[in-house]
């Protein structure tokens, strides 16, 4: 009996070969029935139509790596290539303190790890960063500014320091 139930409710016809009404709104990938009524749950077709989640522009920032192995942060632009930000932006790169830099139970090296990709993709350390070091600032206002920590990543400067 729940079995039959089951089939009934969540619209297991095309197994059963039987036919259903196509002109029934409720089975379209805007309701949240279509989703289990059809074989739209397996393509990506609902997420196109009904989308779980508008994202506001944001701005693409790469953490690029020169030739000496400093960070930078940039931006692409098709006509004026690789601009730095930084400055713009108000970025400040901030080391955390020796105290709090011992108590990191995962530390990351982005330079080391930049470097072993770049060997491995037979690319040089500055192409590879600028392809791989990609960062979307999703909350950016006029005025805010920022610090970076390679272990701690990019946040919204306040009054704390991570000292």
């Amino acid at each position: 009996m729940e079995h039959f139930a089951i089939g009934q409710t969540l619209g297991c016809h095309y197994l059963k070969d039987e036919t259903k009404p196509s002109d029934d709104p409720v089975n379209s990938p805007k309701h949240l029935w279509g989703y289990t009524d059809d074989h739209w749950w397996m393509t990506a077709l609902p997420q196109q139509f009904n989308r779980f989640r508008n994202s506001e522009p944001g701005l693409n920032l790469y953490l690029v790596l020169n030739d000496s192995g400093t960070a930078s942060f940039h931006i692409y632009d098709r006509q004026s290539g690789w601009v730095p930000l930084e400055t713009f932006l108000d970025i400040q790169h901030q080391p955390l303190s020796q105290e709090r830099a011992e108590r990191l139970w995962l530390k990351r090296d982005y330079g080391l790890l930049v470097a072993k990709q770049s060997e491995q993709m037979g690319m040089d350390v500055k192409r590879t960063s600028q392809r791989l070091g990609e960062i979307n600032l999703s909350h950016h206002r006029d005025g805010n500014r920022y610090r970076y920590n390679d272990q701690l990543g990019l946040v919204k400067a306040s009054n704390d320091q991570w000292v």
